[in-house]
C-alpha cells in the first residue's frame, strides 16, 4: 500500500534522494565548521523521516524490524533513539497529512472502540497536566513523544495490519531480533560468570539497562510460547521451538530483572484465566489488595517500621541475594523504591488533580521524601523516576491519570477475554492470547518500573493494544455475519 491510498500519489523518490543529498552535503560542512561529528546522522534521519511519504507500508515494516535493535544516541543535551525515533516522528507527520486530506483515513472500528476512547481521554488529561505543569519544557517534550508513540504504534498499524500474515510478520520481525540479541548478550554474560553488575553492561547500547532488556524478553516470550501451542501435530518443529522457549527462560533469569521473571509467570496466569473466563477478577482483586496494603502501612505511620537497614543496605552481588534483600531491608534497589514511592504519594496529596506535570517528577520529589528511607543512591544523578507507572502517573498528572491507567488495564484484559471467546477458529484465538499475554507482561514490568514511555517496551505495549482492538473488531464482525446467516436460514 502506498501513501497514494490517501494522498493522490506518492512523493517522488528522486526528489527525496535529492533532498537527502543536499542535507548530507550541508551536514559535512557543519561538521567541518564545528567539529561535531554527530551532524553526520542528519542525512540518515532525514531519509527515515521522508521515506514513509513514498511507501508507508514498507516503511512500517522496516520500522518494526529496527525497533528491538535501536539505541539511544546523545546529541549534546538531546537524546534520540536511532533509528526508530525519527521514524516515529515521520509517521506522526504522515498521520497528520492523512487526516487533513481525509478525516476518514483511520478506520471507524479504531475510533469507536472503548480502548481507543480511554487512550484519547488519557491524552486529553495529559494535555491538561501539561498546561498546569511546573516546568512546561519537559512536559511539552513528554507530550510530543506521546503523540508520535500513538501515531506509530496505534494509528498507523490500523492501516497496515489487516490479515493473519501481517500478525505473523509482526511477531517474527520483533521476536527474532530480540532472540538473536539475547543469544549474543547471554554468551557475553557467560564470559563474566553471569555477574550481577555485568548484566547491565552486556545489553548496551541497545538497552539502557538489564531491566529494559528483561522487560523486552518477557514481552516476546508469549510469541514463542503460543507458536509452540500452534504446532500441535508437528513434533520436530515443536522441539525446536521448545528449545527457543527454554533458552528465553534462561535469558530472562540471567537478565536479573525480578519484574521480568514475574511478568512471564503473570502472562501464563492471564492466558489460563482468559481461557477459563476468569481474567476479569485478577486486576480488581490486585487493586483491592494494594489499596488495603497502603491503608495498613499508612495507619499510624506503620510504614516507618520498614525503613532500610542502613548498616547492610547495599547493592547485592547476586540475584538470589537481591531477592532476599528485598524482604529484609538490605537490598538498596528495593529500599530506594520505597523511598521514591513514599515521596510520590506525598506529592499526590499536595497536587491531587494535575500533579507537578509530565516529565517534572525529578525536580520536585526530594522535599517530599522521608529521610529515614534514604539510601546511598538517593542522590539520583541519572534522574530516574518512581519505578512504578501508577505512582508516576499520579505524581506527574494527578489521580485522574492514575485511575485512567488502572481502568485501561482492566478493560484491555476484559476485551481480550471477550474477543477470545467470540472467535471459533483456533488461529485467531491464539493471536488474542499472544496480545493478552504481552499486555499482562507489560503490566507487571510497569508496576516496578516506568517503561511505558520507552520506545521498546512502550512500543510493544501499544502495538499489542492496536492488535487487540483489531481482533475485537474482527470478532464482532464475524459474530454479526454468523447472526445474519442464521437469520437467513431461519
Amino acid at each position: 500500500m502506498q501513501a497514494s491510498t490517501a494522498l493522490h500519489k506518492p512523493f517522488p523518490l528522486a526528489i527525496i534522494l535529492k533532498i537527502i543529498l543536499a542535507i548530507g552535503l550541508l551536514a559535512f560542512g557543519v561538521v567541518a565548521f564545528t567539529g561535531k561529528t554527530y551532524w553526520l546522522y542528519t542525512p540518515f534521519i532525514a531519509f527515515m523521516v521522508l521515506l514513509p511519504f513514498y511507501n508507508f507500508k514498507w516503511f512500517f515494516w522496516v520500522f518494526i524490524l529496527s525497533l528491538p535493535l535501536s539505541a539511544d544516541v546523545r546529541f549534546d543535551s538531546l537524546a534520540l533513539a536511532l533509528p526508530d525515533e525519527p521514524m516515529m516522528i515521520a509517521m506522526l507527520l504522515l498521520l497528520i497529512m492523512l487526516l487533513i486530506h481525509n478525516r476518514n483515513a483511520i478506520p471507524k472500528w479504531l475510533w469507536q472502540n472503548t480502548i481507543t476512547v480511554i487512550i484519547l481521554i488519557q491524552l486529553f488529561w495529559t494535555i491538561v497536566a501539561v498546561f498546569a505543569a511546573e516546568q512546561h519544557v519537559y512536559s511539552l517534550k513528554f507530550l510530543a513523544a506521546k503523540l508520535w508513540f500513538l501515531a506509530a504504534f496505534l494509528f498507523i498499524p490500523s492501516l497496515v495490519i489487516r490479515a493473519a500474515i501481517d500478525f505473523k510478520r509482526l511477531f517474527w520481525f520483533i521476536s527474532v531480533p530480540v532472540f538473536l540479541f539475547s543469544v549474543f548478550a547471554l554468551s557475553w554474560h557467560a564470559t563474566t560468570r553471569f555477574g550481577y553488575y555485568e548484566s547491565n553492561v552486556v545489553v548496551r547500547p541497545f538497552f539502557k539497562n538489564h531491566v529494559d532488556y528483561g522487560a523486552m524478553l518477557s514481552m516476546v516470550f508469549p510469541s514463542f510460547f503460543i507458536v509452540f501451542l500452534m504446532l500441535k501435530g508437528k513434533p520436530k518443529l515443536r522441539k525446536i521451538v521448545l528449545g527457543f522457549i527454554l533458552f528465553l527462560v534462561v535469558a530472562t533469569y540471567f537478565s536479573y530483572s525480578r519484574a521480568a521473571i514475574m511478568a512471564v509467570m503473570f502472562a501464563l496466569i492471564v492466558m489460563q484465566a482468559v481461557k477459563m473466563r476468569k481474567v476479569n477478577f485478577i486486576l480488581p482483586t490486585f487493586y483491592v489488595f494494594i489499596l488495603s496494603l497502603i491503608f495498613v502501612l499508612a495507619h499510624n505511620n506503620k510504614y516507618i517500621d520498614f525503613r532500610p537497614n542502613k548498616t547492610h543496605n547495599v547493592t547485592q552481588k547476586t540475584f538470589v541475594a537481591t531477592v532476599a534483600g528485598a524482604f529484609t531491608g538490605k537490598d538498596m534497589s528495593s529500599m530506594e523504591r520505597f523511598y521514591r514511592w513514599i515521596a510520590s504519594v506525598r506529592m499526590m496529596q499536595d497536587r491531587p488533580w494535575t500533579g507537578v506535570g509530565p516529565g517534572n517528577w525529578y525536580f520536585y520529589y526530594k522535599p517530599y521524601a522521608v529521610t529515614s528511607f534514604t539510601t546511598w543512591v538517593s542522590r539520583n544523578p541519572e534522574r530516574s523516576t518512581t519505578h512504578n507507572y501508577f505512582i508516576l502517573m499520579g505524581s506527574e498528572q494527578g489521580f485522574p491519570a492514575l485511575i485512567l491507567y488502572g481502568i485501561l488495564m482492566v478493560v484491555l484484559l476484559a476485551k481480550a477475554q471477550k474477543t477470545y471467546h467470540r472467535f471459533e477458529d483456533q488461529e485467531n484465538k491464539y493471536f488474542t492470547l499472544v496480545v493478552a499475554m504481552m499486555i499482562a507482561a507489560s503490566f507487571v514490568n510497569n508496576f516496578f518500573s516506568e517503561l511505558l514511555e520507552t520506545h521498546k517496551v512502550g512500543g510493544l505495549f501499544y502495538l499489542a493494544v492496536a492488535l487487540l482492538i483489531f481482533l475485537d473488531s474482527k470478532s464482532k464482525k464475524l459474530v454479526s455475519i454468523q447472526g445474519e446467516n442464521q437469520s437467513e436460514k431461519a
